[in-house]
């Protein structure tokens, strides 16, 4: 299994997979993020490197949070043959009642998502977060800790929402939308909108 990115986020992810043999970790250049990691990771540094191991094993789980750079290692790891894993954290709750999820995913720990919910490929839920029914959620979204999507909510693909963010019913998000942590969303935001504040502007 291939983790790419070695961040903060990464490491939660390979929490998740301690039990998981032979994980591996992407991360082009040595960064301060690599020191954090344990003698017994192994690193891989180029795109040969990938390759060699998808003729092993070709999967693989995007550690980064960025919308817009998860959507591309994405993809270039598709086009490698690789294969997107979703990870979902064993305290997460999810319902059985008509939940349609994409590949990529990261449900981390203790996300709820309801009945009725739609998430695209890539996206990212963070620690804690709140997806009630009958939400959509598109492709490479970020969707930070703590957050709440209210009932009936639309999110476009390529959103970042910060951490402990409400969105309140029947809402509609566009696509690239950036809504500021703490923010409380109240109205419909458009396409490439960035917005902030109680209520969110």
């Amino acid at each position: 299994m291939l983790i790419v990115g070695a961040g903060g986020h990464s490491r939660e992810i390979y929490d998740i997979l301690k039990d998981v043999p032979d994980v591996y970790i992407y991360e082009e250049f040595e960064t301060d993020a690599c020191l954090k990691w344990s003698n017994t990771v192994k690193f891989i540094r180029t795109d040969q490197e990938i390759k060699d191991l998808f003729a092993i094993s070709p999967k693989f789980i995007i550690g980064v949070g960025d919308p817009k750079l998860r959507e591309r290692l994405f993809n270039k790891l598709i086009e490698m043959n690789g294969t997107p894993e979703n990870i979902i954290s064993p305290t997460s709750l999810i319902s059985s009642n008509n939940v349609r999820l994409g590949i990529g995913l990261n449900i981390m720990a203790f996300v709820f998502i309801s009945n009725n919910v739609t998430i695209g490929n890539g996206t990212l839920l963070n620690t804690g977060c709140r997806i009630h029914h009958d939400c959509t959620i598109g492709s490479f979204c970020q969707i930070s800790p703590n957050v709440t999507i209210t009932g009936n909510c639309t999110i476009g693909n390529n959103c970042s929402i910060g951490t402990s963010a409400t969105i309140l019913p029947n809402i509609k998000i566009g696509n690239n939308v950036i809504i500021a942590a703490g923010s409380v969303v109240t109205k419909d935001v458009k396409d490439d909108q960035t917005v902030m504040g109680v209520p969110a502007k």
